[in-house]
């Protein structure tokens, strides 16, 4: 069954994350609370979603993040697939890209988009000191730069890019020559680093394919296969994505949670906040995204010995089984013990953060009801 109609197929929770005691609570932290339910909520699908693309033999280093979050008041995301040939430019707004397993595209993209934002920087600064002399240095457009790229390389790109930056200042900016110059050698060498380490990475990558490797933190280069992760974990809203190297396009995965055009039942649903002390936030979303998180509140009243005098014992139990088969998933769909226990770390992080959040405003969570599919 494929993910849409398995979420049109769950039925939806309704969950109230309610404030203990009578406790005097500004609305920046109400905000805050919501705004980390949105990004609990979204990085659990897109948990999911990864789960489930590497299940299918998508290859670690085809699954990207990018580095920037989304951006809250944007209407730049109203796509679920980029062309790279026709719309680099859409791609590059996003941020920097890194996989998962190291990709020599996906980091000669990177590492493009990061010298092209650099040299934008600069020619910003140098426009503002040169306006008096009425200088139009120009500037190529990323598009131009992308198509030089895949005819000639990373290499030849960046040589291209200074040459015409340079071409076009006056004789005596030699201290602004002497800027892109130094600009060039530095992302030269960055390159010519990465391809020192490209055998050394590929052995690194087998290893840990065959599950050779079985202290992560000795593995050299490991930053290599630790970013994807870190970036996932520091960015509340992070961007991921599937690259084709085939057809050069990304496909963004989960992208109904930002996308103005789409209306989907797996989104979460702010029903209402009730002001009078003590505050009560109600969300409704599917269970089987809200299950992760509920498993933990579970597991808290049944050692609290609540679990029993509650008359929602048959729906705990439709959670905790809808968890469990997760896990039987997850078991199944990565063999790879560096993916499945990198996967289950996120997993893990993003509860525990929730959970200290809750804990710093005094709130605690509970199941209301669960919502009938009407389909």
């Amino acid at each position: 069954m494929d993910k849409e109609n398995h979420y049109k197929k769950l039925n939806r929770l309704l969950i109230s994350i309610k404030q203990i005691g009578e406790k005097k609570i500004n609305t920046w932290s109400i905000s805050d609370i919501l705004s980390k339910c949105a990004s609990l909520y979204y990085k659990l699908d897109l948990l999911d979603n990864i789960i489930e693309s590497l299940g299918n033999d998508i290859d670690p280093k085809n699954i990207i993040v990018f580095n920037k979050p989304i951006a809250l008041k944007n209407n730049d995301y109203n796509f679920t697939e980029i062309d790279l040939n026709k719309d680099v430019f859409s791609v590059y707004k996003l941020g920097l890209p890194t996989s998962i397993f190291p990709n020599r595209e996906i980091i000669e993209l990177s590492l493009l988009f990061e010298f092209y934002q650099e040299v934008s920087t600069e020619m910003d600064s140098i426009n503002k000191l040169l306006i008096l002399q009425n200088i139009d240095l120009g500037f190529e457009s990323l598009t131009k730069c992308y198509e030089i790229y895949k005819i000639s390389g990373i290499e030849l790109t960046i040589n291209h890019l200074i040459g015409s930056v340079i071409s076009k200042l006056p004789e005596q900016a030699k201290k602004i020559r002497q800027i892109f110059r130094e600009l060039e050698r530095n992302y030269i060498k960055r390159y010519k680093e990465f391809l020192s380490k490209k055998g050394a990475l590929k052995n690194i990558t087998n290893k840990l394919k065959e599950n050779y490797i079985k202290n992560y933190n000795i593995i050299e280069h490991r930053e290599y296969f630790n970013d994807f992760f870190d970036q996932f974990r520091r960015n509340p809203r992070p961007l991921v994505g599937i690259y084709n190297k085939e057809e050069n396009k990304i496909k963004l995965l989960c992208s109904q949670h930002f996308n103005a055009n789409e209306n989907d039942n797996s989104l979460l649903v702010l029903e209402s906040i009730t002001h009078n002390s003590p505050y009560e936030i109600i969300i409704s979303g599917v269970i089987s995204i809200f299950c992760v998180l509920l498993s933990y509140y579970l597991t808290k009243q049944e050692n609290e010995k609540r679990i029993n005098r509650d008359d929602k014992v048959t729906l705990y139990k439709k959670i905790q089984n809808i968890y469990n088969e997760k896990k039987v998933m997850l078991n199944k769909n990565i063999k790879n013990k560096f993916l499945h226990d990198m996967l289950n770390q996120q997993l893990n992080i993003v509860v525990d953060e929730f959970e200290k959040n809750l804990n710093l405003y005094s709130f605690d969570i509970g199941i209301i009801e669960e919502i009938k599919n009407k389909e």
